[in-house]
């Protein structure tokens, strides 16, 4: 058990990691990929965006969610919708919010946190369409009907492997393999 003293050392600590990491994004690595289990989703899905952003140097900036076109455009005036899920302890992922009538492509990324690995995906506009109808997707929220989710799963024996494994054979790049997709 801790102490109320080791209890704060350790707060303070986790509070500086914290600053610096979103003050410094384009260190976010393999080596403190961890930090991300400390976060809640929404925080998580928030770093990581700003991260992706940051990282890709210029090549694209956040836009105005009242333009429904996704999260960020590129210098090539292409638009994109950027999502991000982190394994459970189930290996399970999924994916909210996806708006299927916003011309827009899709920037996937996954964090296995068994693995310590990261995944990145790039998802066309007509792709996306087609992993909706195909992978079954449900509504994310029960109001509306333009909003969808895709839930999968790192784990094998889930009835849900089968969207990894399309993600994995036919839409994981690297962020050099993005660069292009961004610039022309």
């Amino acid at each position: 058990m801790l102490t109320r003293n080791e209890f704060d050392e350790y707060r303070a600590k986790f509070t500086e990691h914290v600053t610096h990491l979103k003050e410094n994004k384009t260190e976010f690595c393999s080596d403190n990929w961890w930090f991300l289990e400390a976060m809640t989703p929404q925080k998580r899905g928030n770093f990581m965006q700003d991260t992706h952003v940051e990282k890709m140097s210029g090549m694209v900036k956040k836009i105005s969610p009242k333009l429904k076109k996704g999260d960020f455009q590129s210098t090539n005036n292409k638009y994109f919708e950027y999502k991000f899920s982190m394994t459970d302890n189930r290996r399970d992922i999924c994916f909210l919010q996806i708006r299927p009538h916003h011309p827009c492509d899709y920037i996937f990324e996954v964090y296995d946190s068994g693995e310590e690995k990261m995944y990145c995906f790039f998802i066309s506009h007509k792709q996306m369409s087609e992993l909706i109808k195909k992978y079954h997707s449900s509504h994310t929220h029960s109001s509306t009907t333009t909003m969808h989710s895709l839930r999968g799963s790192l784990n094998p024996k889930s009835k849900k492997y089968n969207l990894w494994t399309h993600l994995v054979e036919n839409h994981l790049v690297d962020y050099d393999e993005l660069k292009p997709i961004y610039s022309t």
